[in-house]
């Protein structure tokens, strides 16, 4: 922790600050959890992961599957479509899982979300990043095919 003062670290044993005299601040009471409660978020957390990542893995293929599949007899798939729904379905997981945390906060769930959270920010960050070489791809292609007319 950082003193609020002068934001010199301060040691766990210190009450107050040694570079300015701050007393140390208090934790917040509902960031303080009993063992029990601790327990019981990570009992929570262990159930609703599992079934919250399955759902959206499933959603994704689901996804990914039905584009293809209605536009199957056309061969022209809509990988802008795409895109926006996986980035759609992303945001919406990401804003669950944040809520799960500090719903039912325990380390279980915050080690699971340091793996996860660069995965998430990928598949929102992707699709957009995607569309925007596809399209610069596409002024490129029409600039050379104007070009040559």
């Amino acid at each position: 922790m950082h003193c609020f003062n002068c934001n010199k670290l301060l040691r766990d044993d210190e009450q107050f600050c040694e570079n300015c005299g701050a007393p140390r601040p208090e934790m917040p009471k509902r960031m303080i959890l009993s063992p029990e409660n601790e327990n019981r978020n990570t009992k929570i957390t262990k159930i609703l992961v599992p079934i919250l990542v399955l759902a959206y893995i499933l959603v994704l293929v689901l996804i990914v599957l039905g584009k293809i599949s209605i536009v199957f007899g056309n061969s022209k798939i809509n990988y802008i479509s795409i895109g926006v729904d996986i980035m759609a379905v992303s945001v919406i997981m990401a804003v669950v899982l944040f809520g799960i945390k500090y719903l039912f906060p325990n380390d279980y769930f915050n080690n699971f979300m340091k793996k996860i959270t660069p995965i998430l920010v990928l598949l929102i960050a992707g699709p957009p990043i995607l569309l925007m070489l596809y399209f610069a791809l596409q002024v490129i292609n029409c600039a050379q095919n104007f070009s040559d007319h």
